[in-house]
């Protein structure tokens, strides 16, 4: 009886560890894929800042227009 208890606190110690194993994972991953994502929004961040910065400066209604369809796409 008490043999059979200890086997069945040895498989549920051994599961509970494995899941906890995969939770890690899966969190390490999620977290990866997060930092994966905010480097691609900073990097086209950057790319659309260089475009702006390229191109000449404006004024008067040139620059409003342009100001008023960035404010469209934000």
């Amino acid at each position: 009886m008490l043999d059979a208890l200890v086997a069945v606190v040895i498989v549920i110690s051994i599961v509970s560890l494995l899941v906890f194993a995969l939770v890690k994972l899966s969190a390490k991953s999620q977290e990866n894929e997060d930092r994966a994502d905010y480097a691609e929004r900073e990097l086209r961040l950057i790319k659309k800042f260089n475009k702006e910065m390229s191109r000449p400066l404006l004024r008067g209604t040139a620059l409003l227009n342009r100001l008023r369809s960035r404010m469209r796409d934000l």
